[in-house]
């Protein structure tokens, strides 16, 4: 049996604004139990708020044991969550890619 993945694609401005809509893309996904695939390759912004979501979709994919993994990040993802010091807790570390 094939494991089925939800991807969720980041806008390229992650902003306050755009948090509702992508929690409830997250909701859903994390509702199917399956597989969460974030893909941040497109973001060239983002806010504390936006990331704050992120941290909160990885800690309850672990809590509801759901796989959730990157399949990319870009450097202005990376950067904001390194200077907020959460490089590791969303799972940015360069072996996770």
């Amino acid at each position: 049996m094939a494991t089925s993945e939800q991807l969720i694609t980041l806008q390229q401005n992650m902003e306050l604004e755009t948090l509702p809509e992508l929690a409830g893309q997250i909701n859903t996904a994390l509702a199917s139990a399956e597989a969460l695939v974030l893909d941040g390759s497109a973001v060239r912004s983002i806010d504390a708020a936006s990331l704050q979501l992120l941290l909160a979709t990885i800690l309850a994919a672990r809590e509801k044991s759901i796989h959730c993994h990157w399949r990319e990040a870009a450097a202005p993802l990376r950067n904001a969550a390194a200077r907020l010091g959460l490089t590791d807790e969303l799972s940015l570390t360069e072996k996770e890619q």
